[in-house]
């Protein structure tokens, strides 16, 4: 077939394509008008917590508070989201330096505000907690600007979500007095020695999932120790109908295979494939074993961003290095590791740098501000995100971290009320 053959089918079929991606559009920009429409009608509070000066508590208080937020997961039917437009429920965890000042704030749906509250009272009894503007909209529209200027990222995972990052336990140290070395300390520190004009801000967006990823993690570690893997069924194996269909089918060819060749000999049967974990090394083993940890426990959709803003003539990249720096000792070299995303990070490489970085840093300080669960997400059990997101205890000395002073008590029993 020569060339002038080959346009020529390109010039009468060129068309073709073109229902399906006139169909593709149409269906991107129906959806994101609908959860627009939907996330528009939602009223949200952003709840800020105070801690006790003296709270004895480790990150695992945390721990059982994520497990009890979980109980805002709602499935979804095909009306609900295709038609509807409702997004799958989320919170918002946040860490806030502002010029030295740290606030501890959770955004959420004002139905859960109750929720929440309870989830975080049953494990630090003595907090204070109360409603507070959103901090992020109080700076200027566009940021950078004359006066201001921020760079940010999200932070996506270096191997598959099934691995897990260093958590909690791992920051044990006997040798210390106290018995363990809280996470944040290093974060904390930081955000105590900002000073007037800067801010620096961390954002946890979570979504609770069903079990199917703890069956999907499963499959991962059979495929490591060399077991067969689960396939995941299509929707002819799983439709009850076809199921039924299809047993009727094989039972009436059985019949006739039977009956038709009797006396012939049978097909021997596969046997499955033993373990390899016998022939692991250790290094392997612990892999296996700290994957089986991590889907044991309750999983959400997790999404990470980091924006540092200052005015101009007081900005520094040494906080940014410093928080990345603060983010690394939760990275497992043979397991998993965060790293900034380079698809929005607002460093930028090669053409139209300076263009292309405004572009970036003005794109996630409005995905900030929105909260938007858009784009990359990684999944973090419980212990992962408490490991992140706590309230840090006592040996933790961050100065300009707001305490709540006195201890609140109830009123005395038999107080007449008049």
């Amino acid at each position: 077939m020569d060339l002038v053959t080959i346009l020529a089918i390109i010039k009468e079929y060129i068309w073709l394509p073109l229902p399906f991606v006139l169909f593709w559009g149409f269906w991107e920009s129906w959806i994101y008008y609908i959860n627009n429409k939907y996330s528009a009608g939602l009223n949200w509070v952003i709840l800020e917590i105070n801690i006790p000066e003296q709270i004895e508590v480790t990150p695992k208080a945390m721990e059982q508070v994520m497990a009890g937020l979980h109980g805002i997961y709602k499935s979804q039917n095909l009306i609900e989201k295709y038609i509807q437009g409702i997004v799958p429920r989320f919170l918002s965890l946040e860490i806030v330096g502002i010029n030295g000042e740290i606030h501890f704030l959770i955004r959420t749906e004002a139905q859960f505000r109750n929720l929440v509250e309870g989830q975080v009272y049953a494990q630090y009894p003595d907090a204070e907690i109360h409603e507070t503007e959103d901090y992020s909209k109080l700076l200027p529209k566009i940021i950078p600007s004359k006066d201001w200027n921020l760079w940010g990222t999200e932070m996506i995972l270096t191997k598959e979500n099934y691995y897990p990052i260093r958590t909690y336990p791992s920051f044990k140290e006997e040798e210390t007095e106290e018995g363990i070395i809280d996470p944040l300390a290093s974060l904390t520190e930081i955000m105590s020695r900002l000073r007037q004009g800067e801010q620096l801000w961390l954002q946890i967006l979570i979504s609770p999932i069903t079990e199917q990823w703890h069956q999907d993690a499963l499959n991962l570690v059979n495929k490591l120790i060399g077991k067969p893997v689960e396939k995941k069924k299509s929707f002819f194996e799983v439709s009850v109908l076809v199921q039924e269909a299809v047993a009727w089918f094989e039972a009436v060819l059985s019949a006739l295979f039977e009956f038709t060749f009797a006396g012939a000999a049978k097909e021997d049967k596969k046997p499955d494939w033993p373990s390899m974990m016998q022939h692991l090394s250790p290094g392997e083993k612990a892999r296996v074993e700290a994957i089986e940890n991590k889907c044991a426990k309750i999983g959400f959709n997790s999404k990470i961003r980091f924006i540092y803003l200052a005015r101009r003539d007081v900005f520094a990249m040494g906080n940014v290095a410093a928080f990345m720096g603060s983010f690394k000792q939760f990275n497992i070299q043979d397991l998993n590791s965060f790293r900034p995303d380079p698809k929005t990070k607002s460093s930028i490489d090669y053409l139209f740098k300076n263009r292309r970085s405004t572009h970036r840093r003005r794109k996630i300080l409005t995905k900030y501000r929105w909260r938007s669960m858009s784009g990359y997400k990684m999944i973090l059990n419980i212990e992962e995100l408490a490991s992140i997101y706590h309230f840090p205890g006592i040996y933790v000395k961050a100065p300009r971290m707001p305490r709540v002073e006195a201890k609140k008590s109830g009123p005395p029993i038999g107080l007449p009320i008049g």
